[in-house]
């Protein structure tokens, strides 16, 4: 597997909310949204969508934090009620980029996954030493 400079501690760590959101709030997610300038990134979006295992919707709109501030601004001045509704009339969908298939990528991720995991582990315990050490 090549190396990349891509912040997969970041990535590792979004994991964690994803499965708290799951796991303890119910909330069902099966595609992810990508918006700003990482968006426009497609290596930087092709391993999130590897890392997370969800596929990943582009914006169609190049720039969709301005859209994004547009939708609102027609909301405010009551052109559509709800923000969904300016959503569904100002925006669509762009590319859509999945996770990869290729079980090496995927066994390379859980490892990944699996040493972010004991890492974690050992710093919480190494917290604890220091905290009663100095109390």
């Amino acid at each position: 597997m090549p190396s990349i400079l891509i912040p997969e501690p970041i990535i590792t760590g979004f994991i964690e909310m994803i499965i708290f959101l799951v796991l303890f709030l119910y909330v069902q997610i099966d595609t992810l949204l990508a918006c700003g300038g990482l968006a426009k990134n497609r290596l930087f979006v092709q391993e999130h969508a590897d890392i997370i295992g969800y596929p990943i919707i582009l914006p169609r709109e190049n720039e969709s934090v301005l859209l994004g501030s547009a939708i609102l601004g027609a909301v405010a001045s009551k052109k559509y009620p709800t923000v969904r509704d300016a959503m569904k009339a100002m925006n669509a969908a762009g590319q859509v980029v999945h996770p990869s298939k290729d079980m090496k990528v995927n066994k390379y991720h859980d490892a990944k996954y699996s040493i972010f995991r004991d890492l974690y582990e050992q710093q919480q315990k190494h917290r604890s030493l220091m905290a009663d050490a100095l109390s």
